[in-house]
């Protein structure tokens, strides 16, 4: 009887004494070049090799339902087709967030979506007797090819295109089209591999730690910071307000498509993906390094990247219906894009110069 007593006041008096303990603090981040080669870790492998499988991916998916519609030309099959094309386009806006290394080494941007189209050109060449396999396809225009050539022959002019409209000169195309394309998107995914000894990703996560690409973590955040506000200044400095202006329709960047809008916003998004360091998997970003030296601008940047994303939500016509349907909405849009370029250019990017040697 003594011992139970014994050991019931034991368990009253630590059940006490655990009660008056205060929780353990959490960890206070710290800013070292271990905590930013994780950050850079977590970028390359969560959002921009992620991206790249999946932008090969989502070319293998259009692919195989382009041969689909070679083989039996139905309104069904268009259908997928012009849907595969839209995830694959939107994925390619969120990458050019990150428009750096092989991507622009290989001129994968060029060969992958030169703007505006040849429009006159692919007709031209539509008109002729060359053989439009993916041979030949290498050997035109960049601006002839890739994501906008292949929406012009899925979608038509008009952007209401019917299976039974397609040519046999437009389904050989568009099949030399999308071979090409896949074999560009595959590189891209090799050449961010994470167990690649020869890729982009090794020295980019090891900047300034054997890297022979990178001699310091500052060029890397540096890239990474530029190539963020450059894709803003595009957006809001150029794209958008040459189109707000539209005199030419070929300066509409998607117009067969009606996809301009969507392909804006997955701008901002790739911006945002980079910055949160999530893709399809979250991990560290950006703001895992702005957070530990200014939590202000931290919240203001995400903030502003919310923001922009509602803005674009909000334009609900195709933009070239909207430029006077919608006019306060675009030009908000524009004005919302600006205002994060601002926070990117003139605190983030000079925070990052102050903060890493």
């Amino acid at each position: 009887m003594k011992n139970i007593l014994t050991f019931v006041l034991f368990c009253i008096a630590t059940v006490v004494l655990n009660s008056c303990k205060k929780d353990d603090p959490a960890p206070i981040p710290v800013d070292s070049f271990s905590s930013r080669q994780l950050m850079l870790s977590d970028i390359s492998t969560n959002v921009i090799s992620a991206s790249y499988r999946d932008l090969s991916d989502k070319s293998i998916a259009l692919a195989n339902n382009i041969e689909s519609l070679i083989f039996s030309a139905t309104d069904e099959n268009l259908s997928s087709c012009k849907t595969d094309w839209k995830a694959l386009k939107s994925v390619w806006a969120q990458s050019e967030a990150y428009i750096f290394g092989p991507v622009v080494t290989e001129n994968a941007v060029i060969r992958m979506n030169s703007w505006p189209l040849n429009k006159i050109g692919i007709d031209s060449i539509l008109a002729t007797s060359a053989t439009l396999n993916e041979s030949y396809v290498n050997t035109i225009n960049g601006n002839l090819k890739g994501l906008q050539a292949i929406e012009y022959l899925l979608f038509g002019a008009d952007g209401n295109k019917a299976a039974a409209a397609l040519t046999q000169r437009e389904l050989s195309f568009l099949r030399g089209l999308i071979i090409n394309l896949q074999s560009i998107t595959a590189k891209l995914a090799l050449d961010w591999k994470s167990d690649s000894s020869v890729g982009y990703f090794k020295p980019f996560v090891y900047a300034g730690d054997g890297s022979g690409v990178f001699t310091s973590q500052l060029t890397v955040f540096e890239l990474l910071s530029n190539s963020m506000i450059s894709l803003t200044d595009r957006i809001g400095g150029n794209h958008a307000a040459e189109q707000f202006n539209l005199t030419n329709q070929n300066l509409e960047a998607i117009p067969y498509s009606a996809s301009s809008i969507k392909i804006f916003k997955d701008n901002i998004q790739g911006i945002k993906n980079i910055y949160i360091g999530s893709y399809l998997t979250d991990g560290k970003g950006l703001e895992d390094f702005i957070i530990i030296h200014n939590t202000t601008l931290n919240t203001k940047i995400k903030q502003q990247l919310d923001e922009a994303l509602a803005a674009f939500a909000a334009i609900t016509d195709p933009f070239g219906i909207a430029i006077t349907t919608q006019a306060t909405q675009i030009q908000t849009a524009i004005a919302k894009v600006n205002a994060l370029k601002s926070s990117l250019k003139d605190e983030m990017l000079p925070l990052i110069k102050t903060k890493i040697s």
